[in-house]
């Protein structure tokens, strides 16, 4: 006997559970199926973001250093509500991106949201160092919101977004509050645990190195982007232009104050060497650096592969900052009455040879613009991460990208990559951009380590 689809469906629904109702389970079965068929192609739900921010981002053991990953993520949390002009009691539910998961704060989204429904003086509490009391945390008015922290090593930030749209096409949310957040200057040091009693000696490992080294190979990512370089034809000469063309762009927009509409200050406490409490506001990027010229970094030597062509300069920076944005229904965000900035229309993760790790953004790129139902060609303004200047040379090569329409407030290179921040670093800043220019379509791409990419397409909501 040959059964359509929905014989199919009806007839195995009525095996497995006889005890129901045929009728109803059919119809509620073939119903998720074909939820789930149209889910495949686009987006059944229209999908908004409001309230972008990000955070200055900081050098490796620069001014952000004493500055938790939870209180950054805490900062932007508080900035994007406050655009957005919402209360933190219309979240639903929170999903914020990290990849150095501290020890103190292992689901730092639930530790940021919580933080962000105290008041200040708690938090100034809790920033000193001080445990907070029972009593104290549980008047904190994010204390019925859901939380989780997924990390997808570089694409992370990207894939809290896409976690969001999954949570609200199933229905389980409405509004989401959506980032990421890295604190790469407190990485934590590794001291193998062993077994036993026995009396050894313990080396002290840099959690930060193994996390930018394959872990299959062991090869540094810099490395592995070295064999991407060379399939693709990208020189030397190419990468450097590009790494100082970066600086330029990233240090103009800082100084035409282009970053001050995305940029919520962050507020450090240091202790000093007396132990009095230095307070401070930061508000700036650290990274660009506006004196570097092609002839200065070609007198540097490849770092990863002796011959190669990739090297400290042309190569981004490991860094500390936090971006966050509302992710909602645009039927709820109606109601509430949410300034909009932009729409989701589609994304895109693809996989392949961990050697390749560069050519994430050549794979994901295209499914993410199938999704969206657009070409490459209708792509107003590009922001792919500079991990390595070569990787967005070949991907710009691959695609024939304009460099007018491809980074134009300089990236990574300059001004530096918090790894399970920058997806939404880079979307909050495409944001601002296509409201600059007035343009309508944006696109977000990341090559990710040990073999990924991924990418998410936008649209400027007018």
């Amino acid at each position: 006997m040959r059964l359509d689809r929905s014989s199919k469906i009806h007839f195995l629904a009525g095996v497995c559970l006889p005890e129901l109702k045929l009728d109803n389970l059919f119809i509620h079965v073939y119903v998720k199926v074909n939820f789930f068929e149209n889910w495949k192609g686009k987006m059944n739900k229209r999908i908004v973001i409001s309230g972008s921010c990000r955070t200055p981002v900081g050098r490796f053991a620069g001014r952000l250093k004493s500055v938790k990953a939870q209180e950054l993520l805490r900062t932007c949390f508080k900035g994007s509500l406050e655009k957005a002009g919402i209360q933190i009691e219309n979240i639903d539910s929170v999903v914020a991106s990290t990849c150095v998961h501290s020890p103190n704060a292992m689901n730092v989204a639930r530790v940021a949201i919580l933080l962000a429904g105290l008041p200040d003086d708690a938090v100034d509490t809790y920033n000193k160092g001080e445990y907070l009391k029972e009593e104290v945390v549980e008047k904190s008015r994010a204390r019925n919101i859901t939380a989780f922290t997924p990390s997808f090593n570089c694409g992370s930030g990207v894939q809290a977004v896409i976690s969001a749209v999954h949570e609200i096409v199933a229905g389980d949310s409405r509004v989401v509050l959506v980032g990421g957040t890295e604190s790469m200057s407190n990485s934590p040091m590794l001291l193998e645990r062993g077994s036993g009693s026995k009396m050894r000696d313990s080396l002290l490992e840099d959690s930060l190195v193994h996390g930018l080294r394959d872990p299959l190979t062991g090869e540094l990512m810099g490395r592995i982007a070295e064999n991407t370089v060379e399939k693709y034809g990208v020189s030397r000469e190419e990468q450097d232009l590009f790494a100082v063309e970066s600086h330029t762009r990233a240090y103009e927009a800082i100084s035409s104050g282009k970053f001050e509409t995305e940029i919520v200050p962050v507020k450090s406490i240091e202790k000093g060497m007396l132990g009095d409490i230095r307070e401070s506001e930061i508000y700036e990027d650290e990274g660009p650096n506006p004196t570097l010229t092609v002839s200065k970094l070609a007198t540097l030597k490849s770092y990863f592969k002796k011959d190669g062509t990739i090297t400290p300069a042309n190569s981004c920076t490991v860094n500390d900052g936090a971006a966050s944005f509302l992710v909602m229904e645009l039927e709820r965000a109606l109601e509430l009455g949410v300034t909009l900035e932009a729409e989701i229309l589609g994304y895109g993760k693809a996989a392949g040879d961990p050697s390749h790790m560069g050519e994430g953004p050549i794979w994901a790129i295209p499914k993410a613009l199938k999704m969206a139902g657009l070409t490459e060609g209708q792509i107003d303004f590009f922001e792919i991460n500079e991990a390595f200047a070569g990787v967005v040379l070949a991907t710009k090569k691959h695609f024939q990208i304009p460099g007018d329409r491809l980074n134009i407030r300089g990236g990574a290179v300059a001004l530096g990559h918090p790894v399970g921040t920058s997806g939404a670093k880079l979307l909050t800043t495409l944001i601002h951009i296509l409201h600059d220019f007035k343009k309508d379509y944006g696109l977000v791409s990341l090559c990710v380590g040990n073999g990924q990419g991924i990418a998410l397409v936008i649209k400027r909501f007018v």
